[in-house]
């Protein structure tokens, strides 16, 4: 998994221009977890760097094809931290930065 601008921004808008120039007629983006059109700017940078790269292959002449199964795993326990086993506690980013602990 890749947490930087280059490869989800830039990759994805360049996987789309070669899918075009191929003659493919559908793109399916890597943005797995949620509906990047549901969310703020500002919610979760990396939702925002999906919603760059939404904008920046919008007009490529595809079929965008989403495929939403949630948050993976590892990124809930991983290096976003949003699960802590030890306390019970899920928590969600916010808007100013901090997080919000819910009891689970």
């Amino acid at each position: 998994m890749s947490t930087s601008p280059e490869v989800i921004v830039d990759g994805q808008v360049n996987l789309a221009r070669a899918a075009a120039k191929a003659g493919a007629r559908r793109f399916i983006p890597s943005d797995f977890a949620v509906d990047v059109t549901k969310l703020e700017d500002g919610d979760n940078f990396m939702i925002d760097w999906r919603r760059r790269a939404a904008a920046g292959y919008a007009h490529a002449g595809l079929e965008v094809t989403s495929v939403l199964n949630g948050a993976f795993y590892e990124v809930m326990v991983g290096f976003m931290g949003l699960v802590d086993w030890d306390r019970g506690t899920l928590s969600t980013p916010c808007r100013a930065g901090r997080a919000r602990g819910r009891r689970s």
